[in-house]
C-alpha cells in the first residue's frame, strides 16, 4: 500500500507581483503570505486544500528563513518537524529536492508525494482534490513515472 505525503512549497520571494501584496498588506511579504482573493492567506488556503487529500500530519511546508515573520503566525499550529526551512530561496527545484530528501531521511522514500505551490488560486477545491486523488491512483499503477497535473491556458502569459 502506498502512503501519501503533501509538500507545500512556500519559500518563494514573490518578486513579479510584489506591488500587489504591498498594496494589500502594507509590506513586502511574498504573495503566499497575503490574503489576495479571500480573507485568508494563500498559504492557509493551500494547507486546507492539501488536507482534503493528505492528512495534515503527513504534510511538509517548505519555507524560506528570510520570511519567518510572515510564516510563523500562519504555521503556529504545525508541528516543527513538518516545517522545512531553507536557508534561502534557490528556486522551486531545490525546494522540491530538499523536501524529498527530508522525506527519504524519514523512511518515506517510497511514498507518493503531491506538490502544492502555495501561491496559486484554485476556485474549486473539490474538483482539484479529485484530480489529486486520480493522480495518486495513477502513480500507484505506474510508480516508475512522474505524474504532472496542469491546466490548459486560456491565453498567453508573457510575464
Amino acid at each position: 500500500m502506498s502512503r501519501h505525503w503533501a509538500v507545500i512549497l512556500a519559500g518563494g520571494d514573490g518578486v513579479r507581483l510584489r506591488s500587489m501584496p504591498r498594496t494589500i498588506a502594507g509590506d513586502d511579504r511574498p504573495k503566499q503570505f497575503c490574503a489576495l482573493v479571500s480573507e485568508e492567506a494563500l498559504l492557509t488556503e493551500t494547507r486546507r486544500r492539501a488536507a482534503l487529500a493528505v492528512p495534515a500530519h503527513r504534510t511538509l511546508v517548505v519555507v524560506n528563513r528570510a520570511h519567518e515573520r510572515f510564516y510563523t503566525p500562519l504555521l503556529a499550529d504545525v508541528r516543527t518537524r513538518l516545517v522545512v526551512a531553507q536557508p534561502e530561496n534557490r528556486g522551486t527545484a531545490p525546494a522540491i529536492l530538499y523536501a524529498l530528501l527530508v522525506l527519504a531521511a524519514r523512511q518515506a522514500a517510497s511514498d507518493t508525494v503531491a506538490l502544492y505551490p502555495s501561491d496559486h488560486f484554485v476556485s474549486d477545491d473539490a474538483a482539484f482534490t479529485g484530480q489529486i486523488e486520480e493522480a495518486f491512483a495513477g502513480a500507484a499503477r505506474r510508480p516508475d513515472l512522474v505524474t504532472l497535473l496542469g491546466i490548459a491556458p486560456d491565453g498567453a502569459e508573457p510575464g
